[in-house]
């Protein structure tokens, strides 16, 4: 999609009038990026019973993570796939925060994303040693989890 059409998804997410009934959506390997990925994901937030958020194959990038850390923070989201979407450490870093404050997300998909480190795995380990935590699945497939890496989720899930 380029950013013309995504912006008239935004347009039309934006002044659709019964926000309640949208539930999923699924915008897998779409060429979102940029700008217009993020007003996609802004516009989100007004879909107070969305429950789940499928992006993967897109270029989410430190702006959109942002707007999903907002999204996360405000919705009652249960799954949420961001894999293949080149999420780095500092994304995680922005995303940590609202995935521990989320109270509801039981299923998230990373997998796909080869640029986080150790460091970003560490980062991310708060998640997983959170007693408030819901999650039920985690799907980190080709991660590029190395030794280390394992053994920080190792040990925070162990906790």
């Amino acid at each position: 999609m380029d950013t013309e059409t995504t912006r008239l998804l935004v347009l039309a997410l934006s002044n659709r009038r019964n926000k309640r009934s949208l539930r999923r959506v699924e915008l897998v390997s779409c060429g979102i990026r940029g700008p217009a990925l993020e007003e996609l994901v802004a516009s989100l937030n007004q879909y107070c019973n969305l429950v789940q958020l499928c992006l993967g194959g897109n270029q989410i990038g430190l702006n959109g993570c942002v707007e999903l850390g907002k999204l996360l923070q405000k919705s009652r989201l249960k799954e949420l796939d961001i894999e293949c979407n080149d999420i780095d450490d500092e994304c995680i870093d922005v995303l940590i925060g609202p995935l521990t404050k989320n109270e509801s997300l039981i299923k998230l998909s990373l997998s796909q994303n080869k640029d986080i480190t150790t460091a970003g795995w560490q980062i991310f380990s708060a998640l997983l040693r959170d007693p408030n935590s819901v999650l039920e699945a985690l799907h980190l497939s080709e991660t590029g989890l190395d030794d280390q890496g394992a053994a920080v989720i190792g040990n925070a899930l162990a906790t």
